[in-house]
């Protein structure tokens, strides 16, 4: 597809804003739906993915949550935040040497 119009990343912006409050609130489904709508519209923003694997994470759903924090990591392999994310959603899955090369 073609780049998000600057339009699409300010409102991508303010929602990944509002899932942030959402899940400082402890409303972590709320959160993943706004997550979610914002990586439809700028599907190229890493923090959406890593947020929205905190939030996966919060709520048990590993799988997910490792997939998100592998999207984020492809998009930006110098976040470090991205690999904590893959890192504890590996360990949570038993996936003990994958996370310890995460976290490495």
């Amino acid at each position: 597809g073609s780049a998000p119009s600057k339009e699409e990343v300010e409102r991508s912006v303010a929602l990944r804003q509002e899932g942030n409050a959402e899940y400082a609130n402890g409303s972590f489904e709320i959160a993943v739906r706004l997550y979610s709508a914002a990586a439809v519209l700028n599907p190229s923003d890493h923090l959406v993915y890593s947020n929205r694997s905190a939030c996966l994470l919060r709520m048990g759903r590993l799988i997910e949550a490792l997939d998100d924090a592998d999207l984020c990591v492809a998009l930006a392999p110098v976040f470090a935040r991205g690999f904590l994310r893959k890192g504890a959603a590996e360990q949570m899955l038993n996936r003990r040497v994958d996370a310890q090369s995460s976290y490495l």
